[in-house]
């Protein structure tokens, strides 16, 4: 008994997920041209401000890039169908990584509002 293949069909238009992660990409990357540019530049007195738990960011950073990077792979049918294990580990980084931005963002955010001093309204 003889089994007939079915040829996929490939659309010549772009995808919508395409357009979706190109418009995604240019979000983040308008962000750190303007709220983020401090990144770049050492002198910038926003530093000051980040100072006391600079060591935080960077773990917080790293685990929210890979969470961004790594997430729209995710969603690759060929990436799925062709490479299973590849699909699946980085399936765990990316939740891996959002399961360490979440909480030290929390903590960055308490240890911000402790050590700012507001003033009394009495």
């Amino acid at each position: 008994m003889a089994t007939a293949t079915v040829p996929v069909q490939t659309s010549s238009r772009v995808r919508l997920k395409y357009l979706l992660f190109g418009f995604i990409g240019l979000m983040i990357g308008y962000v750190l041209v303007h709220n983020e540019s401090f990144l770049v530049h050492r002198g910038d007195p926003v530093w000051q401000h980040y100072h006391p738990f600079r060591w935080w960011l960077l773990p917080h950073g790293i685990a929210g890039a890979c969470a961004i990077l790594l997430g729209p792979l995710q969603f690759s049918d060929r990436l799925r169908q062709r490479f299973t294990k590849l699909h699946r580990v980085v399936g765990r980084i990316y939740i891996t990584g959002a399961l360490v931005i979440a909480p030290l963002g929390a903590y960055i955010q308490y240890f911000n509002e402790r050590t700012v001093v507001l003033p009394r309204l009495t």
